[in-house]
């Protein structure tokens, strides 16, 4: 995400985390950002369900660099 993010657009209001982790939902079968808290689609920044399902998986390690004996692939 954070590429996309750092593009700008829509995805701009997402660079504050507290913002990307609060407004984090499920709408309409994909990962939707309710910005507006009232689950209206219409103001909600969602990602094509198609684009989340092509995508590669990612690890859920955080972007510091592993312990040695810790392996995982980048």
């Amino acid at each position: 995400m954070k590429p996309v993010i750092k593009r700008g657009g829509v995805f701009k209001v997402l660079e504050d985390e507290n913002i990307f982790r609060e407004k984090l939902t499920v709408l309409n079968h994909s990962i939707a950002w309710d910005i507006s808290g009232d689950r209206d689609e219409s103001k909600c920044i969602d990602i094509d369900p198609f684009s989340v399902f092509n995508s590669p998986a990612v690890d859920d390690l955080p972007e510091e660099e592993p312990l040695p004996d810790v392996p995982y692939i980048r």
